[in-house]
């Protein structure tokens, strides 16, 4: 997420910066074939990454459906999503600029030019860095948020499908008999068990 922040916010600014000549600039100021194959294959594994991500949403999804009314999940809690966003955006937001900074300076000081620092996050040469910073780094924050609470929160409803589905059925108790049964069925068994027989039989 950092490394695809990182080249749209650094294409984004020297496009608003410059415009239709921007890419010129970059080649004055040290971007070179490297750069251009670098952001190809961010760009690839992006979309690579948001293809699977959406294909694990589908199998869950599929997977839940199949299951449904075998499990129960929580409610959505909006303030954890929100809060959860926050972080993502924050981290991401600062990974993003010092990348951007160190960038910036490293190709400056591969051409011999003067180091700009800190500059490249607001300056004449780079007006509205900063703004684009924290308006791409929100985009994919949201997007990052998003594809992660839909494919934790569909593996939990599965997770608990599964739970609900293999739980052993629990039996009834049963049913205690009482003890005046218990005694009274004893001890009619023991008298007739011991009971002599007829005296007419037992003669010869």
């Amino acid at each position: 997420m950092a490394l695809v922040a990182l080249v749209l916010t650094h294409n984004l600014v020297y496009l608003a910066a410059y415009g239709a000549a921007y890419e010129d600039v970059l080649v004055r100021t040290g971007h070179d074939e490297d750069w251009t194959m670098a952001v190809a294959v961010i760009l690839a594994l992006a979309t690579v990454l948001v293809i699977v991500a959406g294909w694990r949403i589908a199998t869950l999804w599929v997977e839940a459906r199949s299951l449904r009314g075998t499990g129960t999940l929580s409610p959505i809690d909006p303030a954890g999503l929100v809060a959860a966003f926050g972080v993502t955006w924050l981290r991401l937001g600062a990974a993003t600029g010092a990348a951007f900074v160190v960038q910036e300076n490293l190709e400056r000081a591969s051409i011999g030019q003067p180091l700009p620092g800190l500059g490249v996050l607001g300056s004449i040469a780079f007006p509205d860095a900063l703004p684009i910073l924290l308006a791409v780094t929100f985009a994919i924050a949201l997007l990052g948020t998003l594809f992660r609470w839909r494919i934790e929160t569909l593996a939990a409803r599965v997770a608990a499908a599964h739970r609900v589905r293999w739980a052993r059925p629990v039996h009834a108790p049963r049913r205690a008999i009482p003890l005046a049964h218990r005694l009274a069925g004893s001890i009619h068994g023991r008298r007739s068990a011991g009971r002599a027989p007829p005296l007419a039989t037992a003669l010869p």
